[in-house]
């Protein structure tokens, strides 16, 4: 993470000034404070993901904005996808102002003008996308922005880009940051073309970014004991002989990607000095596994140790305070 701005850091007469410009950069959009000067706020902070990258907005009251002239002078070929964290966002683009309640998901093309504000105290969390990996049409872009509430994949992507906030930390330093970060240009790919107004543009879609939306619907759902081949072939439209072709032809083994996905949750788990109160059975059937007796066989082929023996291993090195 680099924390771009604390105004806690800052002498107040400072404040206003050096927030206003840090927040104009992270933003790539003009600011106006709303409140009174001596009581500005801000914590602005980003991550890097690959080319795209997590920006984070905690503020006073203020407003964020592109004029026509701006965006025809110096375009910024960004796509912008927000959730509200806290607070109501006023939010405008290619259409009449729209309210943006806390978590709610909004999206902005930084190539034409727009308008994003709060009155109170607010805060949003945006995954920047370059709009060349997008590749979607401007008169789509035009359409879809003022209409993502409508989209069926509306809840997944909002998800996706909570959780990615929640581990912003991890993620950025994962070796495997920028294909995160492609994932989910390809899920505001998938979002955006669900929203077309004729069939085949939609379908295209569909069928583009099929085998990412499968592997967020799993990701999102690994706590659900239930969750099997059938479900998300289900939850999907499609047959199960699709998926397990889907699957195949990307080289997944769809029942074991499941496995290992909530074996690695489970190791995350162990690892963290805050699960110590609850028992390794407990954090196991809480990522959805229900025969402890295959898990523990399982873990110990994955990791080359039992759950015990790890968790053993983890508090050693990391003993309670």
């Amino acid at each position: 993470m680099v924390a771009m701005f604390d105004s806690s850091a800052v002498p107040v007469a400072e404040r206003a000034d050096l927030m206003r410009a840090a927040l104009a950069e992270t933003s790539v959009s003009s600011v106006a404070l709303l409140g009174a000067r001596d009581r500005v706020s801000a914590r602005l902070d980003v991550w890097q993901l690959g080319d795209s990258y997590l920006f984070r907005a905690a503020t006073s009251p203020v407003r964020m904005f592109r004029t026509e002239r701006q965006a025809r002078r110096e375009p910024v070929p960004l796509l912008a996808l927000a959730v509200q964290e806290h607070g109501e966002g006023l939010h405008r683009q290619f259409g009449p102002p729209r309210r943006v309640r806390t978590g709610g998901l909004m999206g902005m093309d930084m190539t034409e003008p727009f308008e994003f504000s709060w009155s109170g105290q607010g805060a949003s969390r945006a995954l920047m996308m370059p709009l060349e990996q997008l590749d979607v049409p401007a008169d789509l872009m035009r359409h879809a922005v003022p209409r993502l509430a409508h989209s069926p994949l509306y809840g997944l992507v909002s998800r996706h880009i909570t959780e990615l906030f929640d581990n912003a930390d991890a993620v950025s330093a994962h070796p495997l940051a920028a294909h995160i970060a492609e994932a989910g240009v390809d899920l505001a790919r998938a979002l955006i073309g669900s929203l077309a107004s004729d069939g085949a543009t939609r379908k295209e879609a569909a069928e583009q970014t099929l085998l990412a939306r499968v592997r967020e619907h799993v990701r999102q759902n690994l706590h659900d004991p239930h969750l099997d081949a059938a479900s998300i072939a289900a939850a999907h439209n499609i047959s199960r002989r699709r998926l397990y072709s889907l699957c195949a032809q990307a080289g997944i083994s769809l029942e074991q990607h499941i496995i290992q996905r909530r074996l690695q949750g489970v190791r995350a788990d162990l690892s963290r000095p805050t699960a110590a109160p609850r028992s390794i059975e407990a954090i196991a059937r809480g990522w959805g596994f229900r025969n402890i007796t295959h898990f523990n066989r399982r873990f110990r082929r994955e990791f080359g140790m039992s759950p015990r023996e790890y968790r053993a291993l983890k508090t050693a090195a990391h003993p309670p305070a």
